[in-house]
């Protein structure tokens, strides 16, 4: 009961917040599709839908807002109001590896690369002033290459696709065929991670390593 009343309240606030502004999805929708990365624009649009209850909708723009904007605190606690209201059927709960690698998530992927740059530039000038050359370079040496082989796993997690469950009672299947038997039914604002595209089917996996393919039809992606 605790619960409804606080989601009860956040949309009211969120409602307030747009009962004063001349605001349509239209105009959300032509603001985004103008500038695509925009991240204020994804946050109003996305706020709108969660207004509306379109969590399906809300949370494609509060994903794409975050992953431009990752500390942005508006943007992360609607966020977390949208993901509240999806029925996680599957038990996808975060692993401690998946956990800890959203800690890296602070920064952008283009900051990490920025940060990594800075970082071998001040190690450089560092040696060139070291007392103890040989301690320094093999501790500069270490630091660098963590710091690359988390640079380059942002990078390259930055280049995978994701989609939103834009249907409840979407249906997932072993095999992309209608004929096919479905395993799970999925609700409304489930994410999940592209594996594979054939014709109108993809397929998809989970935070926890289930995966299955579905229709395009029933996502859309962020």
């Amino acid at each position: 009961m605790k619960y409804i009343i606080l989601l009860s309240l956040h949309l009211l606030f969120i409602s307030s917040v747009f009962a004063n502004e001349n605001y349509t999805n239209e105009n959300l929708i032509q603001t985004v599709n103008k500038n695509p990365n925009n991240s204020h624009a994804h946050y109003n649009l996305g706020t709108a839908y969660l207004k509306q209850k379109q969590i399906g909708k809300a949370i494609i723009h509060l994903e794409k807002a975050h992953s431009l904007k990752p500390r942005d605190l508006d943007i992360k606690h609607n966020l977390l109001i949208a993901r509240d209201f999806v029925i996680d059927n599957l038990n996808t709960e975060d692993s401690l590896f998946a956990l800890f690698n959203k800690s890296f998530k602070i920064l952008t992927a283009d900051e990490w690369i920025i940060l990594c740059l800075i970082v071998i530039i001040l190690s450089t000038w560092r040696l060139r002033r070291s007392t103890n050359p040989i301690l320094d370079h093999k501790v500069l040496i270490t630091l660098n290459s963590i710091l690359i082989v988390i640079t380059i796993s942002q990078l390259t997690k930055s280049l995978d696709h994701y989609v939103v469950i834009q249907e409840n009672q979407t249906p997932l299947r072993e095999s992309p065929s209608e004929t096919i038997d479905y395993t799970l039914l999925l609700d409304e604002g489930i994410k999940a991670k592209i594996i594979k595209n054939h014709k109108k089917w993809i397929k998809i996996s989970f935070s926890n390593g289930f995966s299955g393919w579905i229709e395009k039809k029933y996502t859309k992606k962020i």
